[in-house]
């Protein structure tokens, strides 16, 4: 199918739209059942809801008016037809198929939670649901650039040493990457922590809710991973600055915000650091993407350092005990997150490992592999 061709007429086999009020005071009711479920049964953070949301918005724009108990496979398929054509506001360009299919996703948890509602609907309405599924090639698609290469420790390691500090903006910036690569924090929790939140002496950061930002508001502990010494001590000297430089206090952000004061041509100007927490992730993202593209390191992420350190574990540990701690580490429930989830092996080192298979250090190996097959069987409650 063509991208980026208007395709804004639909039909459906339950009749047309019905515009008056009443149809559209009930489809605001249904989405705020269904928020509510998402939030109260499901346990779905504000971001994530604000996505659905966004979602089911994407649908209403292409259906306007119309009843969503009108919903049959002949709009479904219209509907991904018109995703399909449909240019982003931001780019001008169509789509890309990751938001196609996050899209088509939304929409048809949605209807489907409509479908299991008593009386609503019918035979008609539940294909329909079915029809609003992406195609395999493109959940593929979406599914294999999910399961990128981590990045090397080694070479974000160097990335960091190798930023500026001449500064305190230089500075807060070294210590920003540095304790991504520490702790494997996300990114919207590191922009919110204060300097009570961090014991470089116990080499430890507490991720408690809501004063951090975590996802999903879950409070946990998380110690420095083995990933250098380096990188320790450059925050042992920016909490230093902090604290007697600065004579922060254990409430001020351990990262504070740029100040911002009008210049010679009353223009905003970068001036030093103000005492206030910044309010999103943007500014950790930005500063990881500046240090790798000056690195020449492909990566545009902090999440990305969630499976460099993921990858590391599995070289590391030696018990099951030893990646349930380090999996806890990251904020994982389970082990099984860490696992499928994070760290797709790099193709280098999935053929040494597959050409080390048969060896005598494979086969002493093999008992400790059983013991964590064991420890995956559990927490799925599989019998052995």
């Amino acid at each position: 199918m063509a991208r980026g061709k208007s395709t804004t007429t639909f039909e459906s086999e339950n009749g047309g739209m019905n515009r008056s009020p009443g149809v559209v005071r009930e489809n605001e009711r249904r989405k705020r059942d269904y928020l509510s479920y998402q939030a109260e049964a499901c346990g779905r953070d504000e971001k994530t809801i604000d996505q659905t949301t966004w979602a089911i918005a994407q649908f209403e724009a292409f259906a306007p008016g119309l009843s969503f108990e009108k919903l049959d496979r002949h709009l479904a398929i219209q509907f991904k037809k018109h995703l399909v054509a449909k240019t982003s506001s931001k780019t001008g360009k169509p789509l890309s198929v990751t938001t196609v299919v996050k899209i088509l996703k939304e929409t048809r948890n949605f209807f489907g939670f409509l479908s299991r509602l008593p009386g609503f609907g019918g035979r008609r309405f539940a294909l329909g649901v079915e029809f609003l599924q992406a195609s395999t090639k493109d959940r593929r698609l979406v599914s294999s650039a999910a399961k990128k290469a981590a990045p090397k420790l080694e070479d974000l390691v160097a990335a960091t040493l190798a930023m500026p500090f001449a500064t305190p903006i230089d500075r807060r910036n070294r210590a920003v990457m540095a304790l991504l690569l520490l702790t494997g924090a996300r990114d919207d929790a590191l922009a919110s922590l204060r300097l009570k939140h961090i014991d470089v002496n116990r080499e430890m950061i507490f991720q408690h809710a809501p004063e951090v930002r975590t996802k999903a508001s879950k409070s946990f502990d998380t110690w420095f991973f083995p990933v250098g010494s380096e990188l320790k001590n450059i925050i042992v000297e920016w909490t230093k600055e902090l604290t007697i430089v600065n004579k922060f206090e254990p409430n001020d952000p351990l990262f504070p915000a740029t100040r911002k004061s009008k210049g010679t041509l009353g223009l905003l100007e970068n001036d030093g650091l103000s005492r206030t927490v910044w309010e999103t992730a943007g500014p950790v993202r930005k500063i990881f993407r500046a240090a790798c593209a000056e690195a020449g390191l492909d990566h545009t992420s902090p999440h990305a350092v969630r499976s460099t350190l993921t990858l590391l574990g599995e070289q590391r540990c030696r018990t099951p005990e030893e990646f349930k701690a380090w999996s806890q580490n990251l904020g994982h429930d389970h082990v099984s997150t860490s696992f499928t989830s994070y760290g797709t092996v790099g193709a280098e080192r999935q053929g040494f490992l597959i050409q080390q298979l048969g060896s005598q250090e494979s086969d002493k190996d093999f008992s400790m592999a059983m013991k964590f097959v064991e420890l995956l069987r559990r927490e799925r409650g599989i019998e052995p």
